[in-house]
């Protein structure tokens, strides 16, 4: 590869196609656009014929902005000035236009809008002569207005308008220094916005391999904090609901087996296991017209494991035990029955232990039947016609944990939006009861918590919980060992619908591990820490949900049913995020948006570096799940990466379509907006800039020139020195295809990536 040695891309001296470098006042007018007023409706997303999906903002900006302000101002926005290529693009461009603030009218009623990214090279003549776009899309398809471009006053840049018709689709040229009212910005390719995947990595994150097993796919993936994939385990099934990494390095899911019966959502009836290596070591399968596994397990210490069951009532036999027959609308019901399997082999299992709320009833329904008594004398006991809906799945648990300290299990039962804990040192037969086991109380309930109405010791305002999942108790070693964790839905909160975290203290259990009640209800009253987001409904998920206190303290708050798990600090400040980018088993391009429903995941369970399972196994970073065309990534992503002295920092660049060029990077340690040709750089121009493009200190930037593979594949390294006095350091990194046939140089130029040097 041949490179001049001076960095020509860089070059400031005016050229046809290559914008001057800009002053200190249109840095400060870019900066002020970068919030500017927006009209109501200005972004949308659209699938691009491309196959990724593209998004544009309309930005309005009173008072009139230059072509060149704009154009900074798009690039400090992450994207670029709009291109319209097609009829149906320009359409979507259009469609965001529809404000009065985004057009002036001049004197001769002719109406003139906001800027696009097409411009015109020095020298080019009308009709239609020598016009690009500024990212170096070929300006083909054409949409001007009757009469432009004309070169009036030597117009040389593009904008919406030209047309005595109220806010035309139409284009016209205009000199680059007119106010026009505002410009429009397109994100995609190397600048797509960041959807899924990795969307934040701040240094206060926990370091550790989370558990991802997308609902709608048959793999489950284990990722670094960067989101690359480090291990995988494929199924034949996609997941009854939740997937656990064992100590051993197996794999621990729920699975799905398709029952047509089944009454309700988590539908599983297999669990399976798969050793680190992908083999299916066990498997336990209840899936009949009368009983199915579904949502949760729990390995216990023991070797077992523990299920939750579907279990199926006649109308009949509901009605003996004095079910309301006006609140069976499916005519049967569906409560729920916990199992504890112990693996008799490859493919089978035995129950050892059961415990069923059909043993723990209570109704003042029907004196004549069954369990009669008054469900406020006895909130031990369940009442079997608290139902808030009529449907066949009346408890809906969804979440089962063990406390091994305790003896004691705790289940999240969504319908009633309580959690409720029962006695584990119990027999079978004593569980069927009201005696027995360490507490004395069989299996009656020993605690429960969220909806005192549920047993009639509250009104609705008493509520706390709101269709809650995934309760657990905090294991010991951890901040807040204990205590009680559990992700709130927030379905019905009365600040309107918004899901978090909530953490309760219990009362304090006596010797025999019962808690005590002063009043009608068990306490607390009150949380003693909770996580919403500043904008409480804008983190919201109606369906599934996890929580999970990390070791430093830290919180993972899963809402699930849009894919996105948040590791939050104790003051709700979120350092890690991150998107599920698989639907129905495909990866999907960066820009595009999750979907409810199709990228949801029930959980994500993060475990530590020095976790048992990953003793004497190396774990290699591979590819994100998410796919780009071309990008830059640092690590993985285009996150900014926080990078201690004395360590690397990998960039991998895809060039969508150039296999087989030449690349050199490009770093920077001051900011800035360079141009490169019509396109802006975020770097600014200082001596790392140029010694890192010219190679000039190999022991740092290792790789910064190459080729890349058929594929259009580019890896590079920047290795920081240990120097303590490097932290601080702010380093910008560019990627650029070398083309010596483009106007510039150069073919493609990517996003910049930034590395941030700590100590």
């Amino acid at each position: 590869m041949q490179i001049a040695p001076s960095l020509r891309p860089f070059r400031q001296s005016p050229s046809p196609r290559l914008l001057p470098s800009f002053p200190a006042a249109h840095v400060a007018v870019a900066i002020a656009l970068f919030v500017p007023l927006y009209a109501q409706g200005t972004s949308t997303d659209w699938v691009h014929p491309d196959g990724t999906t593209h998004a544009y903002r309309a930005v309005a900006v009173p008072g009139g902005v230059t072509w060149n302000e704009a154009h900074e101002a798009a690039a400090r926005a992450g994207g670029y000035l709009a291109t319209a290529t097609s009829d149906a693009e320009n359409s979507v461009i259009h469609g965001l236009l529809q404000s009065a603030a985004f057009w002036v009218v001049d004197d001769n009623g002719v109406y003139e809008g906001p800027w696009l990214g097409g411009d015109q090279s020095s020298g080019g003549r009308e009709p239609d002569g020598g016009w690009g776009w500024a990212n170096l899309e070929s300006l083909t398809f054409r949409r001007w207005s009757p009469g432009q471009p004309d070169d009036n006053q030597g117009a040389d840049r593009l904008h919406y308008g030209g047309s005595n018709n109220l806010t035309a689709g139409t284009w016209a040229d205009a000199p680059g220094s007119a106010r026009m009212p505002g410009y429009v910005i397109e994100f995609s390719g190397a600048h797509a916005r960041r959807t899924v995947g990795l969307l934040k990595d701040e240094p206060g994150a926990f370091s550790g391999y989370t558990l991802l097993s997308p609902g709608t796919h048959r793999t489950s993936y284990l990722i670094d904090t960067r989101g690359r994939v480090v291990h995988s385990w494929a199924s034949a099934f996609f997941p009854g609901q939740s997937s656990y990494l064992l100590p051993n390095g197996n794999l621990l899911r729920t699975a799905a087996l398709g029952n047509v019966i089944a009454p309700g959502g988590g539908a599983g009836g297999l669990v399976e296991e798969f050793d680190w290596n992908g083999n299916l070591v066990w498997r336990f399968a209840l899936s009949t017209p009368t009983a199915m596994l579904h949502h949760d397990i729990e390995r216990l210490p023991n070797g077992n494991t523990l299920m939750i069951v579907w279990e199926m009532k006649t109308g009949a036999e509901a009605t003996s035990a004095g079910r309301d027959p006006a609140k069976m609308s499916q005519g049967v019901v569906w409560l729920d029955k916990i199992i504890e399997v112990q693996p008799t082999g490859p493919n089978s299992g035995t129950v050892v232990w059961e415990w069923s709320v059909w043993d723990h009833l209570i109704q003042d329904h029907d004196p004549k039947q069954l369990n009669y008594g008054d469900p406020a004398a006895h909130p031990e006991r369940v009442d079997l016609n608290y139902a808030p809906e009529t449907i066949g799945d009346w408890m809906h648990t969804n979440a089962i944990s063990y406390n091994p300290q305790l003896d004691q299990i705790i289940l999240s039962v969504r319908s009633f939006e309580e959690f409720w804990i029962i006695d584990h040192s119990t027999t079978s037969g004593e569980a069927a009861g009201s005696t027995g086991g360490r507490s004395g109380k069989g299996g009656d309930l020993l605690y429960r918590w969220g909806n005192p109405l549920a047993y009639r010791a509250g009104t609705v305002q008493d509520r706390r919980l709101y269709l809650q999942h995934d309760v657990q108790w905090i294991p010991l070693g951890l901040q807040g060992a204990g205590h009680v964790l559990v992700f709130n839905n927030g379905t019905d909160r009365p600040l309107g619908a918004a899901s978090g975290a909530d953490e309760i203290v219990l009362p304090q259990v006596d010797s025999r591990g019962n808690y005590p009640r002063s009043g009608p209800a068990w306490g607390p009253l009150d949380l003693t820490w909770s996580y919403l987001d500043a904008n409480p409904t804008s983190f919201y998920s109606p369906f599934v949900g996890g929580v999970q206190r990390l070791p430093n303290g830290n919180t993972m708050v899963v809402a699930g049913w849009h894919g996105r798990a948040r590791e939050v600090d104790s003051r709700g400040n979120t350092v890690w995020e991150y998107v599920n980018p698989v639907k129905v088993g495909v990866a999907t391009h960066q820009g595009e948006s999750a979907v409810d429903l199709v990228s949801y995941t029930f959980r994500a369970p993060r475990y530590p570096l020095d976790y048992a399972a990953f003793t004497n196994r190396v774990l290699i970073p591979g590819e994100p799940l998410e796919l780009h065309r071309t990008v830059l990534l640092a690590d993985g992503s285009t996150v900014d990466r926080y990078a201690p002295v004395g360590t690397d920092v990998t960039f991998t660049l895809r060039a969508q379509g150039v296999g087989s060029m030449d690349y050199v990077l490009a770093t920077s340690a001051t900011a800035g907006l360079i141009p490169i040709d019509t396109r802006l750089a975020s770097l600014g121009f200082d001596p790392l800039l140029q010694t890192s493009a010219l190679g000039r200190a190999p022991t740092v930037f290792r790789g910064y020139r190459g080729t890349l593979d058929a594929a259009g594949l580019g890896r590079a390294t920047l290795s920081l020195p240990p120097i303590p006095e490097l932290a601080g350091l702010d380093l910008r990194t560019v990627m650029l295809v070398v083309d010596p046939a483009a106007p510039s140089s150069f073919a493609e130029v990517s996003n910049t990536v930034d590395v941030h040097v700590t100590l």
